[in-house]
């Protein structure tokens, strides 16, 4: 169990101190019509985090992360022995406000 405890603290070293910055792959394609707004894909990653998972996910941050994740990992951009590590970031205060979500997205103008 000590061994694990230290290659953790190494790796948590590693992007503190030590990720070159091309190593950041950011990927925005999951925002959709912009901040707070409702989209498909995130509720559906909301649903799926919180029935597979039991993960609950904010729909202004997580939610869109979440719904990145899964396009991601869906598309096959993802090797089977790649790490994956999703900072679920919070939002709880949000949670409350968006209740409940839309069935569908809004009509655009």
């Amino acid at each position: 169990c000590e061994a694990l405890v230290k290659k953790y603290f190494r790796s948590c070293d590693y992007f503190v101190h030590g990720m070159p910055k091309e190593e950041v792959i950011v990927h925005d394609d999951h925002v959709g019509a912009g901040y707070s707004l409702y989209t498909e894909d995130m509720a559906e990653a909301l649903q799926s985090f919180a029935r597979l998972e039991s993960i609950i996910l904010d729909p202004v941050y997580t939610g869109k992360a979440a719904a990145g994740l899964l396009s991601i990992a869906q598309s096959g951009g993802f090797s089977k022995n790649q790490r994956i590590l999703f900072l679920h970031t919070g939002g709880a205060p949000s949670i409350y406000h968006y209740q409940p979500l839309p069935r569908e997205a809004p009509a655009s103008h």
